[in-house]
C-alpha cells in the first residue's frame, strides 16, 4: 500500500524512503502500532526491501481491506503508469505547495482516485490516470459518481503520442473524452517516452454554402508541451498557451474552408452558366460522346435533380431531332435553366 495513516495524517511511502531520520521513524512506528490502514483503519508497517520499493502492509493478514485489494491491482500496473504518477505527483507538489494533495483518495465505494487536490482558492479536482483497457460502462460510472459528488475529473490517458485527424480514428477513453468533456480535450503521455500532449475536438459543423455537405478535413488538433505547464482550472487540467495554439489551427482551418467553398462554388457556377450549356448542345449535336458521359457524370455528383432532368431533356430532344427545330428546343431548355435559378 502506498498509504497509511500516522498521527492522524496521510503519509505516503515514497516520500518516507527520502529521508533516512524520517524512514528510522516510520519502521519504528509501525513495530509501536503506530501506523494505520489509511481504509480498513488497522495496523501496517512500512517495508522496503531490493526486490519491492517502499510500501505499506498490514501487520497481521487481512482478507477484508479494499485498499489493500487496491494495491495488490496497483503492484501489478504497468511502470509508465506508476512513472506518470509520480511526475504528476511532483509537479502539482511544487507549483501548489499550499494544495491538498491525495493519492489513492476513496471518495465512493469500490474505487480509489489517483488524485484529489484541493487548491488553496478552494478549488477542487479529481485526477484519473488510465489507458485503452478503460470500457464505455466503467467510464459512464464513473461520471455518474463524480457528478454526484458535485467534483470535478479529468483524466490523463497512456498511449502513444501521434496525430490522428480524426476523433473516430481513437480508442474509447480518448474519444469520450473529446467528445465529453468540459473542453472537448483530452492530455495523453506516451508510454515510452512520457511526452505530454493536448488533443482537442473542434465541434463546428462545417457546411458549403450550396449543400448539407459537412465532412471537412481533419478535427482534431495535437499540442505537444513540456509536463512543467500543466496547470488547475476549474474546467480541468490546461496549459496556459494551448488556447492561443488552438485559435491559430482554427483560424487556418476555417480559412481553408472558406477557400475550398467559394472554388465549389466557382466550379458549378462556370459548369451550369448558360453560356456553357450553349457550347453543351452545340457538342453534342456534332456528337462528341465523350462530352455527354463528362455530363453525366457531373450531374450524376449534383444534388440539384431539376438540373439533372433538364440535361436529360436536352439530350434525348436533340439525339433524334432535326436541326429545323433546334432553337426551339433550345429556348425551352434555356428557360428550365433559368426557372431552376430563381
Amino acid at each position: 500500500m502506498e498509504r497509511c495513516t500516522y498521527l492522524g495524517k496521510s503519509i505516503y511511502a515514497d516520500k518516507v524512503k527520502l529521508d533516512f531520520c524520517e524512514e528510522q521513524l516510520i519502521r519504528n512506528s509501525g513495530r509501536e502500532r503506530k501506523l494505520f490502514c489509511y481504509d480498513c483503519g488497522k495496523p501496517v508497517i512500512y517495508k522496503r526491501g531490493e526486490i519491492r520499493d517502499a510500501h505499506f502492509a498490514h501487520l497481521d493478514h487481512s482478507d477484508e481491506c479494499d485498499y489493500e485489494e487496491y494495491s495488490k491491482y496497483c503492484a501489478k500496473r504497468s511502470p509508465s503508469w506508476k512513472i506518470v504518477k509520480e511526475i504528476i505527483n511532483y509537479h502539482f507538489s511544487n507549483i501548489y505547495p499550499h494544495a491538498i494533495i491525495e493519492r489513492d483518495e476513496r471518495l465512493f465505494k469500490g474505487h480509489y482516485t489517483d488524485f484529489y487536490i484541493k487548491l488553496e482558492s478552494g478549488l477542487e479536482i479529481a485526477i484519473e490516470i488510465d489507458d485503452k483497457t478503460m470500457t464505455s460502462k466503467n467510464l459512464s460510472n464513473f461520471y455518474d459518481k463524480y457528478n454526484e459528488l458535485q467534483l470535478n475529473v479529468d483524466w490523463i490517458v497512456l498511449d502513444s503520442v501521434k496525430t490522428f485527424n480524426y476523433d473516430y480514428q481513437s480508442y474509447y477513453i480518448k474519444r469520450a473524452r473529446l467528445n465529453e468533456s468540459i473542453n472537448h480535450s483530452v492530455i495523453v503521455v506516451d508510454k515510452s517516452d512520457y511526452t505530454f500532449c493536448m488533443y482537442k475536438l473542434d465541434t463546428k459543423k462545417y457546411i458549403y454554402s450550396d449543400s448539407n455537405i459537412c465532412k471537412f478535413t481533419e478535427n482534431v488538433f495535437s499540442y505537444i508541451f513540456d509536463f512543467e505547464k500543466l496547470r488547475i482550472s476549474e474546467k480541468g487540467l490546461y496549459i496556459d498557451e494551448f488556447e492561443s495554439e488552438y485559435q491559430k489551427w482554427l483560424g487556418k482551418r476555417l480559412y481553408e474552408f472558406k477557400q475550398r467553398d467559394i472554388e465549389l462554388n466557382k466550379s458549378k457556377q462556370s459548369y451550369w452558366d448558360e453560356d456553357h450549356y450553349i457550347e453543351i448542345i452545340n457538342r453534342i449535336m456534332s456528337g462528341e460522346k465523350s462530352l455527354i458521359d463528362d455530363v453525366v457524370i457531373r450531374l450524376s455528383q449534383d444534388e440539384n435533380k431539376l438540373e439533372i432532368v433538364i440535361f436529360e431533356q436536352l439530350y434525348n430532344g436533340f439525339k433524334d431531332t432535326d436541326l429545323n427545330n433546334y432553337i426551339d428546343i433550345f429556348e425551352t431548355i434555356i428557360n428550365k435553366i433559368k426557372e431552376t435559378q430563381l
